[in-house]
Formats: C-alpha cells, structure tokens, sequence
C-alpha cells in the first residue's frame, strides 16, 4: 500500500458498499433513508474537518505527501488533503448505515444486553481515565498547543455530555446498540490505523502523545475513533426519536400562546384607553373597529370559536 487513495479504496469504500449492500437487503424491515441523515451530516462533517484542520495546524498529526494523489498539486481545501476529506465524509456516512442498519435487526437477547452493561462500565472507567489524565497534560506549562489528548477530551466530551443532558433516556434504551455500532467502528478502523501507519502514509508526533497505544496505533487515535463514532451514532438516534422535539414543540406552543396572550391584553388595554377619552357617538365606531382588529390578529393563531369575545353563535 502505496497511496492514501488505496488505503480509502480497501479499509473504507469496499466496506461502505458492503455495508450500503447490507443496509438495501434489509429496507424491507424498516430501513429507508431519512433526512435526519443529512441533518447528521451538515453538523458532523463540518466539525470533524475543523478539528481535523487545527490538529493538524498544530502537528499533531501529519501526512506524507508521497502518499498523496490527489493532493500532489498542492491544492487542498481547508488546509487538508482530498483524501482526509474524503476520509471524514465515508465514515460519518458508514457510521449512519450502520446504525440504521442494526436499528433493523430483531431484539438483542439478554446475554448480548448484560455484554453491553460490563462494557459500558469499562468504557465509563475509561474515559474517566481520559478525562483525568488530560487534566493533568493541560496543567503542564510552556507549550504552544496542547496535547493530542488534551485536545480530543475537551472537544469530544463536552458534546457527548450535552448529547446524554438532550436525550439521556433515549440513548439509554438504545445503549445496546450504540455500543455494538461504536466498538466495531472502533475496531475496524484501529487495524485500518496500523496498517496506515505501517505503511507511511500519516505519522503522529511522538512529543504530544502519552505513550500507550495498541501496538503501534496510540491510544489518542483509538479513542478518536470511538468519540466520532459515538457523536455520530447518539446524533441520529436522538434526532430520529421525537420524544425529545414533542416537549420542546410544547414548550414553544406555550411561549407562542403566551405571546398572544399578551398582544390580546395590551389590545384591550388600548382600547379601553380610547374608549374612554373619545366621544360618545365615536365609542360605536370605536367598538366595531377592535373587534375587527382582534379577529384579524389572531384568527391565524386561534379558531374563529376560540376566539376571545367571538358571538356566541360560533362557539
């Protein structure tokens, strides 16, 4: 392996066609495109390619341009090879066909369930050991950028954290399947990772690493994986369930009648301002031109029963 562009064409496009083969097998059962999966995509890809962009403007990570093919010219937006880009975009929409996908499968049983609970407890643990030791390699003075560590926990866990604030319920129920979509995302590409950096096609600066790894894949670029994996994943699943929208849809209907409300006193406080200052063969007209004014303002909010002083015959 040679290019960057091999390295997509084995490790990341053959299995989104397989994957994309699997997903169309199984439409029959529930799957089907959604636009939620482009409402994942305008937000995940984006961020990735910004925080891709600094870690690389910073040297935490840099390719060989040996490597690159389409990239050779020296032109590369964002300050990014083609192939990095392109990187990002498979693998957000990888990580969406599989989710979909395993959302399609029949029940887990209760073994696979109990699996999923041990490993949540041992990812927990380690990523409170991420979040610790970051910590500790942001507390170290006199450098120009932090640690590739330090930079992944602030970026990543903050979003997980606000994901779980959002839907919290929903992403429990579906934990089973997060994880499953996670670790075998995550393990896939750690063995793509080795054999990338086998190869020579990218390397990581030695001096903001911490030194533990899975043979020569640092920890760093394991839990990168994971958390893009895993933002990617809680993204659709919390999207896709309108549990959580209901509420907020509720809370603005409430807001919007509320405002309404108001419009409806600051009307009849107007109107009862005039009224009493005009004269009295003006009161009539005064009288016909408020209750034309305040049908028309809130029939679009209203049905013309509900309206407030509506004639009894409507109601």
């Amino acid at each position: 392996m040679r290019t960057y562009a091999e390295f997509l064409a084995l490790f990341v496009v053959l299995p989104l066609v397989l994957l994309l083969g699997w997903y169309i097998a199984g439409r029959e059962s529930g799957g089907r495109m959604r636009a939620s999966w482009l409402m994942v995509g305008i937000v995940a890809i984006p961020a990735a390619i910004c925080w891709d962009q600094q870690a690389a403007r910073w040297g935490l990570w840099h390719w060989e341009r040996r490597a690159l093919m389409f990239s050779r010219s020296g032109w590369m937006p964002w300050n990014l090879p083609i192939e990095e880009i392109a990187f990002i975009c498979c693998l957000v929409l990888l990580v969406l066909l599989l989710t979909a996908r395993m959302q399609t499968l029949p029940p887990l049983s209760w073994n696979v369930r109990r699996c999923a609970d041990v490993a949540l407890v041992a990812l927990l643990s380690g990523g409170l050991w991420c979040g610790v030791r970051a910590w500790q390699l942001a507390s170290i003075p006199a450098r120009s950028h932090p640690y590739y560590l330090t930079y992944l926990v602030f970026w990543a866990f903050p979003l997980v954290g606000l994901q779980w604030l959002v839907g919290g319920s929903i992403l429990w129920r579906r934990r089973a399947v997060i994880l499953l979509v996670a670790l075998s995302t995550t393990l896939w590409f750690t063995l793509a990772d080795s054999v990338a950096l086998h190869a020579g096609l990218w390397s990581f600066a030695t001096t903001d690493l911490t030194g533990i790894g899975l043979g020569n894949v640092p920890i760093e670029e394991i839990v990168f994986f994971f958390v893009v994996t895993l933002l990617v994943t809680q993204t659709l699943l919390v999207i896709e369930t309108r549990a959580w929208a209901t509420q907020f849809h509720g809370l603005w209907l409430s807001v919007t009648h509320s405002a309404v409300a108001l419009q409806h006193l600051r009307s009849r406080l107007a109107f009862g301002y005039y009224f009493v200052r005009a004269p009295a063969f003006r009161r009539h007209d005064l009288c016909i031109a408020s209750r034309k004014e305040l049908l028309r303002g809130a029939s679009s909010t209203y049905p013309m029963n509900q309206l407030p002083g509506a004639p009894r015959s409507m109601r």
